[in-house]
């Protein structure tokens, strides 16, 4: 469980008076253009071919040999591909199967018969 999503999360009063659950992340701070080439990137992957959250099945140093790979062709100044927004996806999916390494995601829905 997340703190600040669940149902019981504390009460806080902002300087108006006004209430709300307890917010522990910033999303506000997120860069939107960023987040974005991130969803492009995963469209990118789609339209590639990639059965969805194939990534998954990816051991986190997969990803980050891909991470580091995209780094160094951007710093020696390749122009071939987007290696940035390629190394920030990579490091999401990293970070994403280690914060939950037994989830497949939509491949753990197919074996449920879910759709």
């Amino acid at each position: 469980m997340y703190t600040g999503l669940e149902k019981n999360a504390p009460v806080v009063v902002n300087k108006r008076g006004g209430e709300h659950s307890y917010m522990a992340f910033a999303y506000h701070l997120l860069d939107p253009v960023a987040i974005q080439e991130l969803a492009k990137v995963m469209a990118y992957g789609e339209k590639k071919g990639y059965k969805r959250d194939n990534w998954r099945l990816l051991s986190i140093d997969d990803h980050l040999n891909h991470t580091i790979m995209h780094l160094i062709a951007y710093m020696i100044g390749d122009k071939q591909d987007n290696h940035l927004e390629h190394a920030f996806t990579r490091l999401m999916f990293a970070l994403a199967v280690h914060k939950r390494p037994n989830f497949l995601g939509y491949a753990d829905k197919r074996k449920k018969g879910e759709k």
